[in-house]
């Protein structure tokens, strides 16, 4: 049982890393945020136990979060 465990581990840990990894090349190809947004909500969504994505940026001046991006994300969890 413990190989099997570890092994479960060892996948998830590589599974992250994958996804680390195609981050950050999106981030260096592409030419907007848009883009950046879209590659890591599309890796995000792929994660297991996650069900919804959302991307926010801070207005420092307003001290607010605003959402920018999300993925299976209902109307009535939308929050402006």
């Amino acid at each position: 049982m413990e190989v099997t465990s570890f092994y479960s581990e060892l996948q998830q840990k590589s599974r992250g890393l994958e996804i680390l990894i195609n981050l950050i090349q999106a981030g260096h190809q592409s030419s907007s945020l848009e883009e950046v947004y879209k590659a890591a909500l599309d890796s995000a969504i792929k994660l297991e136990n996650v069900d919804l994505v959302m991307v926010y940026l801070v207005d420092g001046e307003k001290r607010e979060a605003v959402l920018q991006a999300h993925r299976n994300l209902s109307e009535g969890y939308k929050v402006i």
